[in-house]
């Protein structure tokens, strides 16, 4: 009888406890997840043939390009055959990135690079946390706040009217698939 006794004095404590850790358990696995209380992580996104338009919309493009013809004339003046087929082969090579990053879902880090700085006001600016192409997102998990921050990408390139309108009109549609991007002759 003893036994019985001692076994029904643990099981009387046992109980609470279980339902304690229960309830403990509970109240982590939700710090996983968002809420009110929780907001989670804050994704920016955007449309990464935005930003490969207004870049190579840019004057700062043109002015890249203007230079890289201007080399080009050097060297034919100066007959450097080596620079003359480095430079012609350089055009080609740009157009056809070009067209696979403002058609496709090319990745446009070359791009981003020339704004780098700007990242963290553009981010404060969005209030989020993470910046990153919408093309590069392989799971999202259900809960995720994304925020389109497409329009403040583009902004350090000063965008004509015009480049916002191409800008507009590309977003409306599918991205080109590489594959099809790249037997395309320029």
């Amino acid at each position: 009888m003893k036994n019985t006794s001692n076994l029904l004095n643990k099981s009387f404590w046992l109980v609470p406890f279980m339902i304690v850790l229960v309830i403990f358990s509970v109240q982590w696995a939700r710090t996983g997840t968002t809420s009110e209380d929780n907001p989670g992580c804050k994704f920016g996104i955007f449309d990464s043939r935005a930003v490969a338009m207004a870049y190579y919309r840019s004057e700062a493009f043109s002015k890249y390009i203007a230079e890289q013809h201007s080399e080009l004339k050097k060297a034919k003046e100066e007959l450097n055959e080596s620079r003359i087929k480095e430079l012609s082969e350089m055009g080609p090579a740009i157009q056809a990135k070009a067209h696979q990053q403002g058609f496709g879902n090319a990745p446009v880090d070359d791009i981003i690079k020339r704004i780098e700085k700007e990242l963290p006001e553009i981010a404060k600016e969005a209030g989020v946390d993470l910046i990153i192409s919408k093309w590069e997102i392989d799971y999202l998990a259900p809960g995720a706040r994304c925020i389109d921050i497409t329009h403040l990408m583009v902004k350090p390139f000063a965008p004509s009217p015009e480049t916002l309108k191409v800008i507009k009109d590309i977003q409306k549609k599918d991205p080109v698939p590489l594959d099809v991007l790249k037997e395309h002759k320029h």
